[in-house]
């Protein structure tokens, strides 16, 4: 075999392109693992202030809700970035269990997952979704996924200064 042969090359190029994808879906997973932490903190603080006869306005201690509060739109979409960041995440933890129809998902967290990626540019059968995703958040390489942890620390640092804001009125 020469080492330029078309097909080893092609070959080659696709699993790379996998090993890829595999490696951003993983990094949507460590991202939405930041993301649920920061939730259930917000959450945590909710209740708190309400044991006291306190309601927080910031956000709702609804996970959708902060996932919209403080985080811009995607593109033309009504998709928050952090949202679409666990989209994505749950996109690669679960295509598998959709099948090659995604339209045959019937759980309705599968399905609003669906809606957003696909809004985004995912396609059924696509090998490259990941990047797709990547790419509507506006990062161009992926050589720099990591701006996905910046517009986390972003959002979590809005949502912070929001509360702070909030529990200081609060006390007066």
């Amino acid at each position: 075999m020469r080492l330029y042969d078309a097909e080893y090359i092609a070959e080659l190029v696709d699993e790379e392109r996998t090993e890829i994808e595999v490696l951003l879906g993983c990094g949507f997973v460590a991202a939405q693992s930041e993301i649920t932490r920061i939730v259930s903190r917000v959450k945590w603080l909710h209740d708190r202030v309400k044991r006291d006869g306190h309601r927080l306005t910031g956000t709702t201690a609804e996970k959708h809700g902060m996932f919209k509060a403080f985080s811009p739109p995607v593109g033309r979409t009504a998709h928050a970035q952090i949202e679409v960041i666990n989209a994505f995440a749950n996109y690669f933890k679960h295509h598998e269990e959709w099948g090659p129809k995604w339209k045959k998902a019937t759980r309705k967290d599968a399905k609003k997952t669906i809606e957003i990626v696909k809004a985004l540019g995912a396609a059924e059968n696509s090998s490259d979704n990941c990047r797709k995703g990547l790419a509507a958040l506006g990062i161009d390489q992926v050589s720099e996924a990591y701006t996905i942890a910046k517009i986390i620390a972003r959002w979590q640092g809005d949502l912070l200064a929001a509360y702070r804001e909030e529990l200081a009125s609060l006390r007066q």
